[in-house]
């Protein structure tokens, strides 16, 4: 491994603890009798600080988690019983290449559901914005907040973070939302070989992104509420 290569997964694994440092600020916890949107139950919960799982419950309430712990008498419009199984913050995919193909099919991204993974990191080659003037006819789009609103009006069933070619990385800070992943530690398993790359993994029983489901038992649910990851100087029009 030369030292370029060695630099870049040093940046990479930076990146990693600032989100997952930013997860636990910006969002008080709420209380044990409080009603929530989802509540996740009984699961072995990794909370990705390196500390050994632990048993407990997740509240979630529009998209974020606001509670964890023993939530025996909290109240919720649904539950998932997550016995025997684990519960992690989604995975990140740093080298998740495009997210276009959901523009025309958010069921392109089934494949990355299905290993946990809620989060990707694009453009680490080329990327889909800026455009020069042709490849803007083809597409749609010229820069990069017309790309991301083509995205967003399409409807993502995952977040997206986009960088533009290799030298640019941003430092993103996203809070306690909830994506989470959970699966099975017994059943868990890549099925794709060199030979067969499109097998679908097995194990991962569910995935929630921003709060709503979008794998259950394995299935695509067809719900799209992923985002696009701005920077902090990002003011909506």
């Amino acid at each position: 491994m030369n030292l370029k290569q060695t630099t870049m997964k040093r940046v990479t694994a930076i990146i990693l603890i600032v989100l997952a440092l930013a997860s636990y600020v910006h969002r008080p916890m709420a209380a044990q009798g409080d009603r929530f949107d989802l509540l996740i139950r009984n699961g072995r919960v990794v909370d990705g600080t390196g500390a050994p799982w632990y048993r407990a419950s997740v509240g979630i309430r529009d998209g974020w988690i606001v509670a964890l712990g023993r939530l025996a008498d909290a109240k919720a419009a649904r539950e998932i019983d997550a016995g025997g199984m684990v519960v992690a913050p989604g995975f990140i995919d740093m080298m998740g290449q495009t997210a276009r193909p959901f523009i025309n099919d958010p069921q392109a991204a089934f494949n990355l559901l299905t290993q946990g993974i809620t989060t990707i990191n694009c453009g680490e080659g080329g990327s889909d914005a800026p455009l020069g003037e042709e490849e803007a006819k083809k597409a749609g789009w010229r820069t990069m907040r017309e790309y991301f609103a083509a995205l967003e009006k399409s409807g993502m069933p995952m977040n997206m973070a986009q960088t533009v070619g290799h030298t640019q990385l941003r430092r993103l800070v996203i809070g306690l939302a909830a994506d989470i992943a959970i699966f099975d530690p017994n059943t868990i398993r890549d099925r794709a070989t060199f030979g067969e790359p499109h097998l679908i993994s097995e194990g991962v029983k569910f995935v929630i992104v921003n709060g709503v489901v979008v794998i259950e038992e394995g299935k695509f649910t067809g719900a799209t509420p992923g985002c696009t990851l701005r920077g902090p100087g990002y003011k909506k029009q």
